[in-house]
């Protein structure tokens, strides 16, 4: 109100307000620190900042990935297939590679070349024992991978 000293806060401010000229303090009974000059004030013509969607099916796949590479089966299969310490066999090309150099694949894609059908599949599909699971070489598992992406593409594209 005219007439009314202007009292400064004690714990500084915006250091962005250009209305207080860079002193670092704002005045007590403004309720944000950002003044009506500053860059970062909340005004209803700035731009809001966008967020990705949430998608329950990432998170979803992601956690159980989580969980099944603790669980039994993938442990089992890395102790039985071991010839010997930090050496394992790729089971399509029969070459010698390190931990770090192979991956657990399924025998049987856990999303089927026919596409998701459902969580309860998935999950069957997922935590098969180890007769379902196999050791692959990192350029062995690629190739199976982009084979079964492009018969999934191909059985999409002929239903549609």
């Amino acid at each position: 109100m005219p007439g009314d000293s202007l009292r400064v806060s004690p714990f500084g401010g915006c250091r962005n307000d250009e209305s207080l000229a860079g002193i670092g303090v704002w005045l007590i009974g403004n309720e944000r620190p950002h003044g009506s000059g500053c860059k970062l004030s909340t005004r209803k013509d700035a731009k809001a900042k966008k967020r990705p969607k949430y998608n329950l099916g990432t998170r979803l796949r992601s956690a159980l990935r989580d969980v099944w590479r603790r669980s039994p089966a993938p442990q089992a299969l890395l102790k039985e297939k071991r010839v010997a310490p930090n050496t394992w066999l790729c089971s399509a090309c029969g070459g010698r590679f390190n931990r770090k150099e192979i991956r657990i694949d399924h025998i049987e894609p856990v999303v089927a070349v026919t596409g998701f059908v459902d969580w309860n599949t998935y999950v069957e599909r997922m935590f098969c024992g180890t007769g379902g699971l196999q050791l692959m070489c990192l350029r062995c598992h690629d190739v199976k991978c982009v084979d079964e992406r492009r018969a999934r593409k191909e059985a999409a594209n002929k239903e549609s």
